[in-house]
């Protein structure tokens, strides 16, 4: 993963024939071994290529394979606990898709249960942990609050989520 790190931020767009691949190894070996490593090198594939939207749709496939596999480990409070940096890792993960690429997530219903995961997240008594669920709804509100910038239909879509998650996100 720390290669795929340093390959990516050296290469920058000259490593995307590589990213279709890549992302397979990672979601494929994210399912099997459930480590959190393969979430932060997910997360470096957002920073380097969410901001152009020829690879939205594959990161945003990347994005509900990892959701996935992480709803298959949080099934109850117990595995919040046994598994903080996981928690820590999807959500960063997810905080970065909402900085970069928002909309494909915003406009499916993977966002409702990223947000109910996230509730159940915060009662989580790992300080890391919690600080990866809190960025990530802190950046969905930014998303709301200062996506028009970028895409002048991200108010409503966050609008919504929140209309929808936002009291029990309080």
């Amino acid at each position: 993963c720390k290669c795929y790190k340093h390959f990516m931020r050296a290469s920058r767009l000259h490593f995307t024939p590589c990213l279709a691949q890549m992302i397979d190894h990672l979601t494929g070996h994210f399912a099997r071994t459930k480590v959190d490593t393969f979430l932060y090198t997910g997360s470096i594939c957002i920073t380097e290529f969410g901001r152009d939207a020829r690879y939205s749709d594959m990161l945003f496939n990347m994005l509900v394979k990892f959701s996935e596999t992480t709803f298959s480990i949080l099934v109850n409070p117990d595995a919040f606990v046994q598994n903080p940096t996981v928690v820590e890792e999807f959500f960063f993960l997810v905080g970065r898709f909402l900085q970069f690429c928002p909309r494909p997530l915003l406009e499916s219903r993977l966002v409702e249960s990223i947000v109910m995961c996230g509730v159940a997240g915060l009662k989580l008594d790992h300080r890391k942990a919690q600080t990866g669920v809190i960025t990530c709804m802190e950046n969905l509100v930014n998303c709301g609050a200062k996506g028009a910038e970028r895409d002048p239909g991200l108010p409503a879509l966050v609008e919504q989520v929140l209309a929808a998650h936002g009291s029990a996100m309080v």
